[in-house]
């Protein structure tokens, strides 16, 4: 039996709502008044710069696209993807970061220009433009908008309490030193500025998402209130916070599914992808909708999915990482859970409540639900899956199943253990000042010792024997910092002044011309991106053989303190054994907190809605139903 069977015959769709009814009634009427009513299907990725636009996301919307387009007419399908590179164009610049090896077997980091066909660049007007002019007006007749988002994500920083998506953040600027300026701080696209969109132009359409960015479990109030209101029945003096709650004037019709909560980081983007080391709902959600390999866009393993909630439920079984992910149903649910126990504290309870409640905190404590409602059931059989896959990932996490609420509550928060590193051995008393020491010192010995006498050896030609690529670049590099340092002494840090509008971290980036991909030399890019990818340990290294004693015993303490950074070979020499080799990689387990921080999304889910059975309570079965069927919208049958 499907899960939209499953639906259909249960308690709550039997019984159909005034929201399914209108929204069955407008599809119909929209087909048969116009020959507009169309779906359109919308990528958004590569937000940030080039330092954050990672291959792994264009992986992800590569494959995407490339689905897309095999399917569906090239016009119904629009893609904002970092810079907007096109395929079969001259690079706008190269925009996606990708880490490897080098020939040496050092790790290095290189950019390539994320084309992608009739690609846009993922900029807020740019998008905004086409939601209004294009996108919108497609679907509005009654059509479905399919949107796709595999961005970075976060929460607002204006609006507490909402996700944003964060957009591309470079723009051409002439007046600046390699022609661009971040902006990436004003390129975001929050949960109310879309609804917004959404609630002004989508009429009768309807919109079914699925998003793997961080803080993206946000946009499930696009279409949800932020709290639900229990019922004034249920008291014999509803209390203050009873009354019902004040909601926007219009909710869209919007549901989907998120790689986690709007509280949490999500895994997955990275910039060294592998097939053995990439994980994460970034991947595996991709990978179960499309049928395709996402690395070499041929058909793989796992075949198409009808449905964004078929591709789901198998994403997450394989799961094992960070990731809570979740539905628009079950995020309604989790409020619903909320609400209900803060009843458990209230006064002047109606009696009729009392036993629903005393189920829910059974349930809430890891007692199967009791109703027999088909929907119900299905729900916890999933979950029940999904379980069952941690622990085979992780058996150490086999007494989190039947532990109460209070139990996995605690194992969110675990408590702080005393490390048994060198750093707790050089500061047995547990001073949590150990790492702000550590960096102090670092920062000291660098900046008064090695680096100047790194530059004056640059200065009197004592480095002459390094590649020509490699002085241009620390020459460069020393002037950089010398105007940036002039410019903050005189107080001129605006976003005017040319040296604040270059990034200090992708600065091997601007230097190894990845900006210009006119004038780009492939061979002096590599040679740059090895030299930085390595820079701390070479002048380490050099500074541990100076003939300065000051010198050498700054290096020596710096080593002592971060001894990832230490080599005793000489610049360019690498080690035969480990040339080339492979970093080991274990497959992902769940750790405790995640686990735990998933049976409660399970359990809050099953709970509240039990409840609600038990309770009867219409209006909230049927906002409900209506979300379920609307997470369960087929993807339309292919046309090509």
């Amino acid at each position: 039996m499907t899960g939209r069977s499953i639906v259909r015959n249960s308690w709550i769709t039997r019984r159909r709502s005034p929201m399914l009814l209108l929204m069955t009634l407008s599809l119909l009427l929209g087909g048969a008044c116009s020959a507009q009513a169309t779906d359109a299907f919308v990528v958004i990725s590569g937000g940030g710069n080039p330092a954050s636009n990672h291959y792994s996301q264009y992986l992800q919307a590569r494959a995407y696209v490339t689905y897309l387009r095999a399917h569906y007419p090239h016009k119904s399908i629009w893609t904002f993807f970092g810079a907007g590179n096109q395929s079969g164009q001259p690079p706008v610049l190269f925009d996606v970061e990708q880490t490897g090896k080098d020939e040496k077997g050092h790790d290095i980091t290189t950019w390539i220009a994320g084309a992608l066909p009739d690609n846009r660049p993922a900029r807020h007007d740019e998008i905004a433009r086409a939601f209004r002019d294009e996108i919108l007006p497609a679907v509005k007749q009654g059509g479905t908008l399919y949107l796709f988002v595999g961005d970075h994500g976060g929460p607002s920083a204006d609006s507490p309490g909402e996700s944003i998506i964060s957009l591309w953040g470079w723009n051409r600027d002439p007046t600046i030193p390699y022609g661009w300026r971040d902006y990436r701080y004003s390129e975001t696209l929050g949960v109310a500025e879309l609804r917004r969109w959404l609630s002004a132009g989508l009429g009768r359409g309807r919109v079914v998402f699925v998003m793997s960015q961080c803080f993206s479990g946000g946009f499930h109030y696009l279409g949800l209130p932020r709290e639900e209101a229990a019922d004034p029945a249920w008291f014999a003096k509803p209390p203050a916070w009873a009354r019902p709650v004040s909601h926007p004037s219009r909710l869209p019709p919007a549901a989907g599914f998120t790689a986690t909560d709007d509280q949490s980081f999500a895994s997955g983007c990275t910039s060294d992808v592998s097939a053995d080391r990439w994980a994460g709902y970034e991947r595996y959600m991709p990978e179960n909708l499309t049928g395709l390999d996402v690395f070499t866009l041929k058909p793989g393993k796992l075949p198409m999915r009808a449905s964004f909630y078929d591709a789901h439920v198998q994403a997450v079984q394989v799961d094992q990482t960070i990731d809570k992910p979740r539905s628009t149903s079950e995020q309604y649910l989790v409020d619903w859970a909320q609400t209900i126990a803060r009843m458990e504290h209230a006064p002047d309870l109606a009696a009729t409540v009392k036993p629903a409640l005393a189920h829910f905190r059974q349930a809430m404590d890891g007692a199967a639900p009791q109703i027999a409602d088909a929907a119900l059931q299905a729900r916890a059989e999933e979950f029940r899956h999904y379980a069952e896959r941690m622990v085979q990932a992780n058996p150490n996490l086999k007494d989190l199943l039947h532990a109460p609420q209070s139990e996995l509550e605690s194992a969110i928060r675990p408590q702080p253990t005393r490390s048994p590193s060198s750093r707790a051995r050089r500061y047995p008393d547990g001073d949590t000042n150990a790492a702000m020491n550590d960096q102090m010192l670092f920062g000291s010995l660098w900046g008064k010792t090695i680096e100047p006498a790194w530059q004056h050896a640059l200065n009197t030609g004592e480095l002459s024997k390094l590649p020509a690529p490699v002085l241009a670049y620390e020459r460069d590099l020393a002037n950089f910092r010398e105007a940036a340092t002039a410019a903050q002494s005189m107080g001129n840090e605006s976003a005017t002044n040319p040296a604040s509008a270059i990034d200090p971290d992708l600065f091997a980036y601007y230097e190894s011309g990845y900006a210009d991909p006119a004038t780009f030399d492939p061979a002096r890019a590599r040679v740059i991106a090895s030299w930085d990818g390595r820079r701390y340990q070479a002048i380490l290294a050099w500074a541990k053989k100076s003939a300065d004693e000051k010198v050498k015993a700054a290096a020596i303490v710096m080593l002592g303190l971060m001894p990832d950074l230490s080599s005793d070979r000489d610049d360019g020499e690498t080690a035969p054994a480990q040339a080339g080799k492979p970093r080991p990689s274990k497959p992902p387990r769940p750790d405790r907190d995640i686990a735990a921080a998933r049976l409660l999304l399970y359990r809050r889910v099953l709970a509240s809605w039990q409840f609600l059975l038990e309770m009867k309570h219409k209006p909230a079965l049927e906002q409900l139903a209506a979300l379920i069927e609307l997470e369960r919208t087929p993807l339309p049958a292919p046309t090509r």
